[in-house]
């Protein structure tokens, strides 16, 4: 009972705070269909060294036989089980048109289709823990088991340098 009353209470003051929130967030599910990606997984400094695992990636495209899908997806995904200061656990990919010899360390993995919960993102990152607390929300009240975040970058830092013209899709994927 008193786990019951902890999470009701934090429901609360989840909603609290998304209410007074400025951004209109729009929580939904969806299907992702499968895809194949080239990947690279680090343990980063920081969230804002992602952009290092990117230039990587970039660098070995070229080496490998991969061929990037035009119209396809590019993300990252986090793997730490919480927010972290330091030392964090990313994986970026990118869409590509079919499995490729990869070259070390760049991965060829395939993608199974899956159900997620997402929100959009439109502006800077520092949206992020108002979307991602909209989304815990959501999961709490439909009692969703959810599994690693990724984000999917429809608009980002490689498309254009300005944050606001950002658009960052924020995902959890739903556990059957």
């Amino acid at each position: 009972r008193e786990r019951v009353v902890n999470l009701e209470n934090a429901f609360d003051r989840i909603n609290t705070y998304l209410q007074e929130s400025p951004m209109d967030i729009n929580v939904r599910t969806e299907t992702l269909s499968a895809h194949t990606v080239a990947a690279i997984r680090r343990i980063i400094p920081t969230y804002s060294d992602e952009g290092a695992l990117w230039s990587e990636l970039s660098n070995l495209l070229p080496v490998s036989t991969a061929v990037p899908s035009p119209h396809g997806l590019s993300g990252a995904t986090f793997y730490d089980a919480e927010f972290r200061e330091a030392d964090v656990d990313v994986e970026v990919w990118l869409q590509v048109e079919a499995p490729f010899v990869a070259v070390a360390p760049l991965a060829c993995r395939q993608v199974p289709a899956v159900d997620v919960v997402m929100a959009t993102l439109k502006g800077g990152y520092e949206g992020l823990p108002e979307v991602t607390a909209a989304i815990g929300a959501y999961i709490a009240a439909n009692g969703l088991e959810t599994g690693t975040m990724f984000n999917i970058y429809r608009v980002s830092p490689a498309q254009n340098p300005d944050p606001a013209t950002w658009v960052t899709e924020v995902c959890f994927p739903i556990h059957s």
